[in-house]
């Protein structure tokens, strides 16, 4: 993204009528330790999930982050990198009805 913060949105969405549990995994192709990335998960606006690290090796540590996404709720990741080193979200988790 190439700014001090997250400020890239890489996941955007509103559930619908279920709630969902989700595991949220990341990484980034840095490798200096002279870059930090930063990730941030808002729910509904609010920041839920605000994390920096110096590097991939150390965001990789603070991940998976595990959730419950309630019904209607608008759901936000935001990532950056100040050398716009290339990131990768995965969500994957189950719908309830």
């Amino acid at each position: 993204a190439g700014a001090s913060n997250p400020d890239t949105t890489a996941l955007l969405f509103t559930t619908g009528n279920y709630y969902a549990t989700v595991t949220i995994n990341w990484t980034s192709t840095s490798t200096s330790a002279t870059v930090d990335q930063y990730f941030r998960i808002l729910m509904n606006d609010s920041i839920i999930f605000d994390a920096q690290s110096e590097d991939d090796e150390a965001a990789t540590q603070q991940s998976p982050v595990e959730l419950i996404l309630p019904s209607y709720t608008k759901f936000e990741l935001k990532v950056g990198d100040p050398a716009t080193n290339p990131f990768t979200v995965v969500l994957a988790g189950r719908i309830y009805r």
